[in-house]
């Protein structure tokens, strides 16, 4: 029989496999793909489908809010390191702003444009607004300029004026279509306004965000039935709880943003988390761990149809769960949400991504899983490719402390491992093969009084090799975390990457990875994760991997020659 022990450990191997495969998926195949046949390059605008054969469905309307989650994606995808499409995103929101915007109309925005680019829909959608604040977030945070924040500025103006609800929060569209309101738009609005204040440190971004966080507590958020309606009548009032209903995605959703407000500073929202969880958790998710469309608020109705972006909220949820039951050290819901992202990982790639041609995804499945769409919607790609790279984001790093956000960006020192922080002995992946380098503490605890944040990078390939599991370099980390602090000196984050062109497991087989150093990519990553100043910030390293990481984002560096750091002084 295999012990619990054991069970936790697969468990968490194969978490990080399931990783590692999806950001390969996304990587080497929808990215490319979207990118590609998924872009019309006569229109200078994305596709809005693609047929299951990755052809482009040509002659349907281009929604705005379509350019606009394709922009997050690939700013994100850009930022992190995966790829390079900064100057295309910069001619897109160009070329989007010219067919979208309402000419004379300040903050007006059209829903779509015809494949020929003439207006197809003027109607003026808060949802769809909230998706241009977002992907206006992104473009601030690829390439600051204050354009992005004045057109941010003129779509808040239209929504806190014409287009403002009775009793808070925004009404769906103009001209209004019925008197009914809507939780969703306000919810992206939410998520806007906490990427606004992420990207550009504005406290007005942040005190919109508190104030739609009361507003949910307070209106949107059913307290008696511990759910979130979906439809509402004006000042926030449930409409008629007999046939309304909730959809378990959106309270995952919900969650997973609630914790991203804590994470900017927004204060402690657990026992709302774990309310707004309690329901979904125990009858919005299927056999097949699949999370369903709609539950009845008070009765037994349940749409047992599943879209992929549910089981994409969840899978971001349990991963936020996960980072702040580590933080609590509370090593039973450690387990829990791991085995719990797995899971829906897992439901992700079975139920939904696999597709004939990779790079395509179902967008519905009934409850027997037979999909009820014939094509990809582009829409998709914002829910699939956040998943995965929260995911990524959160298992596959470790921070040892909870880390408080500061809008300004920072400096930072970077460490190599093997030869930097510890004696190279060629794949040390236990405590008994740590010998530390001396005076490696005296240069941590030098850059903790500067105020700098230190952070390892390390090539990890022995995981690749199969010498080692990602789960034994995690815990290594946690361990030499926790060794410094004992020397009274703080490493903020530690990043590994472990895929080599050589690899053993085909989960790591990656050529060149981006990741890989003499490759910048987790030096990118740390810039986006912790808003690092690169430029300012300097590499320790003893190899010239090192030296050319750092060279690739015209950073500085410094060469150890030596095992030995007593003369060691930063600059």
């Amino acid at each position: 029989m295999i012990s619990q022990n054991q069970a936790n450990k697969d468990s968490s191997d194969a978490l990080f496999e399931e990783i590692a495969h999806l950001c390969g998926w996304l990587d080497d195949y929808a990215l490319p793909l979207w990118l590609g046949a998924g872009f019309d390059h006569d229109l200078g605008l994305f596709h809005e489908r693609l047929d299951m054969d990755g052809r482009p469905i040509v002659e349907i309307p281009r929604r705005l809010i379509v350019q606009c989650r394709q922009i997050g994606v690939y700013a994100y995808a850009t930022l992190r390191g995966r790829l390079d499409a900064k100057e295309r995103l910069k001619s897109l929101y160009e070329r989007i702003r010219s067919l979208y915007h309402v000419q004379g109309s300040s903050g007006h925005w059209r829903y779509s444009v015809g494949a020929n680019g003439k207006p197809a829909d003027d109607r003026v959608d808060s949802y769809t607004l909230a998706f241009v604040l977002f992907a206006l977030a992104w473009l601030y945070r690829l390439e600051p300029n204050d354009n992005y924040l004045k057109d941010a500025d003129d779509i808040l103006s239209v929504l806190d004026g014409p287009l403002s609800a009775e009793g808070g929060g925004v009404a769906v569209s103009l001209p209004p279509a019925d008197n009914l309101l809507l939780q969703n738009p306000n919810m992206h609005l939410f998520e806007a306004c906490l990427l606004l204040y992420e990207a550009a440190g504005r406290k007005k971004d942040l005190d919109r965000a508190q104030a739609l966080a009361r507003l949910f507590s307070d209106s949107f958020f059913d307290h008696q039935s511990l759910a979130l309606p979906e439809q509402h009548l004006p000042g926030w009032i449930t409409h008629d709880p007999s046939t309304n209903w909730y959809e378990p995605g959106h309270h995952f959703e919900w969650s997973w943003l609630f914790r991203q407000l804590e994470r900017l500073g927004g204060g402690d929202h657990s026992k709302l988390i774990e309310i707004l969880s309690e329901r979904s958790l125990s009858e919005g998710i299927d056999h097949s761990f699949i999370v369903i469309e709609q539950v009845g608020l008070q009765n037994n109705f349940k749409k047992q149809s599943s879209r992929n972006w549910g089981i994409c909220e969840f899978i971001k949820f349990c991963a936020a769960e996960y980072q702040e039951a580590k933080w609590r050290k509370d090593k039973a819901a450690e387990d829990l949400w791991t085995s719990r992202s797995l899971n829906g990982l897992r439901a992700l790639k079975r139920t939904f991504l696999s597709t004939l041609k990779s790079g395509l995804w179902h967008d519905r499945v009934s409850e027997a899983g037979v999909t009820l769409t014939d094509y990809a919607p582009a829409s998709s790609l914002y829910h699939i490719a956040f998943a995965i790279a929260e995911a990524e984001r959160i298992f596959t790093r470790v921070v040892p402390q909870k880390p408080t956000f500061g809008p300004t960006r920072q400096k930072a020192l970077f460490l190599d491992r093997d030869g930097v922080i510890n004696i190279d002995i060629a794949y040390a992946h236990k405590p008994e093969h740590i010998e530390f380098v001396p005076g490696i503490f005296d240069v941590v605890r030098k850059a903790n009084a500067e105020g700098l944040k230190v952070i390892v990078v390390t090539n990890q390939s022995g995981v690749a090799r199969a010498f080692y599991s990602e789960k034994d370099v995690i815990l290594l980390h946690e361990w030499m975390a926790h060794a410094f602090v004992e020397q009274g000196a703080k490493i903020d984050a530690f990043y590994h990457c472990p895929h080599f062109d050589g690899a053993i497991s085909e989960y790591y087989r990656r050529e060149n990875h981006f990741d890989r150093k003499p490759s910048p990519g987790m030096l990118k990553r740390a810039s986006l994760e912790w808003a690092v100043d690169l430029s300012g910030s300097t590499l320790m390293g003893d190899k010239q991997s090192d030296i050319d990481a750092a060279t690739a984002v015209a950073m500085h560096y410094t060469l150890v020659y030596s095992q030995k750091m007593t003369n060691l002084i930063l600059e």
